[in-house]
């Protein structure tokens, strides 16, 4: 008889220990589940936020430098001298004079705004670099360069490019150069430095430890100021995201990086039509989820001593039940 009652009282203590534990698993995996959901919208929306701002801020400097590039050839100073260059012929004095003249004046533009790398000026014919800051360049011929085509007929930006010259990432903007009259001298021109874009990229706001921000280029390259691709890659680089956003697609998701291992990431992927560049913003799931995991471990321990608890309680009050029946078979 005794026997069945201690098996009794086991039996009620492993039933509510049973029961307590799943309750206390199904809790904690809602509680995981509803706070991952919730952070996997507050991410979406951050990464969002910070692609829309960078891309804003990246075709905003743009065309800032852009605007420089015109207001230069539209000076009275540029068109003065340019005339003077394409007048003349060297060494006659007045060619020497507006060679200095401007090769000073674009000296200075250089220092006051060192984001135009390099300003120089083309001829109409040949697109000859008349007049440039960089004097190494300075007879060279650019008949064949985008931006001297297209910089006679408008104003215009050739994107990131690897450089004929230096084999760097440049950015190019020509306009064209006109005199007083409205006759078309040449093309006025600047290569861009882009240490800028690469602060405007790198800049890791909002995106907490761990976030990454990168361009891509058309044929899946990393884009920045010093070179194109990395060492590690030099095929290129390929993800879901990188190959959504080389394909003009925008949005976001759930899917492991370009590393070899791969990472899981959770990012947002932007193809930006006036750079011709994919921008990734990205956040390894490890610390995106890292407070819903920490939650559900939270939640489990707490439960786990409620759990704790109660099996103590249920242990005393079946003791308390069967104690009677255990003093009657005693008597």
């Amino acid at each position: 008889m005794r026997v069945w009652i201690k098996s009794l009282r086991g039996r009620l203590v492993t039933y509510f220990l049973t029961l307590s534990l799943v309750g206390v698993i199904l809790v904690a995996l809602i509680a995981f589940s509803q706070a991952r959901e919730a952070l996997t919208q507050e991410i979406y929306e951050r990464l969002n936020v910070a692609a829309t701002l960078k891309t804003g801020e990246l075709n905003q400097w743009v065309e800032e430098r852009r605007q420089d590039v015109i207001l230069i050839s539209q000076l009275p100073e540029t068109r003065e001298q340019a005339l003077a260059l394409f007048s003349h012929q060297a060494p006659n004095p007045e060619y020497l004079a507006a060679y200095i003249s401007l090769s000073d004046y674009f000296d200075a533009l250089s220092t006051r705004k060192p984001d135009l790398q390099e300003i120089f000026i083309l001829s109409e014919e040949g697109g000859q670099v008349i007049m440039s800051t960089n004097k190494t360049q300075e007879g060279q011929y650019r008949v064949t360069d985008q931006y001297f085509i297209q910089g006679k007929l408008d104003t215009y930006v050739q994107n990131v490019y690897p450089s004929p010259i230096t084999g760097k990432p440049t950015m190019t903007i020509a306009t064209p150069l006109f005199d007083a009259t409205g006759q078309r001298l040449g093309v006025l021109a600047a290569h861009i430095n882009l240490d800028r874009m690469d602060d405007i990229i790198r800049e890791n706001t909002g995106l907490g430890q761990g976030g990454e921000t990168y361009l891509v280029n058309q044929v899946n390259v990393f884009v920045s100021a010093e070179r194109f691709g990395t060492q590690e890659f030099p095929r290129g680089v390929r993800s879901t995201g990188i190959d959504l956003a080389v394909q003009r697609q925008n949005g976001y998701g759930l899917y492991d990086n370009y590393q070899k291992p791969s990472i899981p990431i959770i990012g947002a992927y932007r193809w930006i039509e006036e750079r011709e560049l994919a921008l990734l913003v990205e956040v390894p799931q490890s610390i995106a989820f890292a407070p819903a995991n920490r939650l559900a471990v939270s939640t489990a321990l707490v439960g786990l001593l409620a759990a704790t608890a109660l099996t103590a309680g249920i242990y005393l009050l079946a003791s308390r039940l069967t104690s009677p029946i255990d003093d009657l078979v005693e008597g």
